[in-house]
């Protein structure tokens, strides 16, 4: 649960899943992250918990971590924000997944500083606004114009330009030149 105190997000564990309860030494259901989890772990994942939160937009993270033994692991994390109000997120749904080239791994640990020492971290957010875009994989569709110069100033001309064109990079064509931003 996504709670908002004088300015500050903190995240209230409404539920957690069996096998993430069995990595961590405390008992999670109930507690703010911040009260729970490593300083270290929480320097890592704070920007996606926020920027999921503020932007109420899905965020996809990748980190490579080291289990208690040293054997590399790929952790992904996916945080969903869901809404109340349509307006603010209210929850934050979270899905996180080990990986490992080897066929076990201590899970013990896992939310420890020890496992984040040299991790690599990326992180992507992803813009549902442009579904066509995410299905092809890409971040975002450019959207641009190509029209006879003199068409274009005609509809400059009548103030109508702007309108018909705001979300396009326009681009005009005259005596074979094409000139963009116009």
């Amino acid at each position: 649960r996504v709670v908002r105190d004088n300015g500050h997000i903190r995240y209230r564990i409404f539920r957690v899943g069996e096998r993430i309860q069995a990595a961590s030494p405390t008992l999670l259901q109930g507690h703010f992250l911040d009260e729970v989890l490593n300083p270290a772990v929480i320097a890592v994942s704070q920007h996606a918990w926020d920027t999921a939160v503020i932007e109420r937009l899905p965020v996809y993270v990748v980190i490579d971590i080291v289990d208690a033994n040293a054997v590399p692991l790929t952790m992904e994390h996916l945080y969903l924000p869901f809404s109340e109000n349509h307006v603010d997120a209210d929850y934050l749904l979270v899905s996180i997944n080990f990986l490992s080239e080897h066929a076990r791994y201590q899970h013990d640990g896992l939310f420890d500083a020890d496992a984040y020492r040299d991790q690599q971290r990326q992180e992507f957010l992803i813009d549902t606004d442009d579904l066509e875009a995410a299905r092809t994989g890409v971040s975002a569709y450019e959207k641009h114009a190509l029209l006879p110069h003199e068409a274009y100033q005609a509809l400059y001309a009548a103030g109508e330009a702007r309108t018909i064109f705001d979300v396009y990079t326009v681009h005009t064509i005259a005596g074979g030149q094409v000139v963009s931003d116009v």
